[in-house]
């Protein structure tokens, strides 16, 4: 990973990781817009870096999407503790909603995969959560944009993975009108600082768009797994969580139909 897409380790061991202190603030949606087109092309250029660069030698499988492995984790983890509380459970303790059952998750994420791997999705060196909340802006005084200074933050998801996945993961909370205009923005800067050549610009915004919008429920159904998790880890938050997970299962089910629509188009692998 280079070190210009990055904040600095300064201390690491079995048990977690002390990061350089990164001054400023945290990137919110409007940061990745076109009217902020100054942070849109700072933030565009250090991803296209970063997913340019190599994938380290400690991950045995680069070139598969290291997204599944998480999910995976976190469906064994929900299933031992199910089993370990089985007998343990009353009755009358409340039941958990449909959409946070091992076995609906289970399904949908195999539903997924099923459809995601038959296309030839560009696998990179990622982010893994690359939501706003992990950019941080650090803005000079007197506002000047040109002085403004870009990090990502947060790499504990980082390994190879989708590329489509880091990008919709920036814009996926956008209004849908204005969305897909500043993720193109977005890929103008990112393809540029990438080599593309200008010819060819128009046509890998097209597909780089494609891609994103593909993955898009996969972002969504690894949210609602997450905290399907923490319900089970953490019940005393129980309303918090189904709350969060719920609205992002309406988001998983309202982009899974455009999945399948952008199917039909996306690139087949060979």
């Amino acid at each position: 990973m280079t070190k210009a897409a990055r904040c600095q380790v300064v201390f690491e061991s079995e048990i977690g990781i002390i990061h350089e202190f990164i001054p400023g603030r945290t990137a919110e949606d409007t940061d990745f817009c076109i009217s902020s087109n100054h942070s849109l092309a700072q933030v565009a250029k250090k991803v296209s870096r970063l997913h340019a660069s190599a994938v380290p030698a400690v991950f045995h499988y680069p070139s598969e999407a290291l997204i599944w492995n998480f999910l995976d984790s976190m469906l064994r983890a929900m299933k031992a503790l199910e089993a370990a509380e089985g007998a343990q459970r009353q009755s009358a303790e409340p039941s958990i909603p449909h959409f946070m059952a091992y076995a609906s998750l289970e399904e949908e994420i195999a539903f997924c995969r099923d459809l995601l791997t038959r296309h030839d999705l560009p696998i990179v060196l990622a982010h893994g959560d690359l939501k706003p909340a992990n950019v941080m802006i650090c803005e000079a005084d007197g506002n000047v944009p040109e002085e403004t200074v870009i990090s990502l933050i947060d790499f504990e998801l980082s390994g190879p993975n989708y590329r489509g996945y880091d990008i919709m993961k920036l814009f996926r909370k956008q209004p849908e009108e204005d969305r897909r205009e500043n993720m193109r923005r977005f890929l103008h800067f990112y393809a540029h600082e990438g080599g593309v050549a200008d010819d060819a610009i128009p046509g890998f915004i097209h597909k780089a768009v494609m891609e994103a919008e593909l993955i898009e429920p996969l972002t969504w159904i690894e949210a609602v797994t997450f905290f399907a998790l923490i319900l089970r880890v953490k019940p005393e938050r129980r309303e918090e969580w189904i709350s969060l997970a719920e609205s992002r299962w309406k988001e998983y089910i309202r982009s899974k139909s455009q999945m399948l629509r952008a199917s039909g188009g996306a690139p087949k692998a060979a």
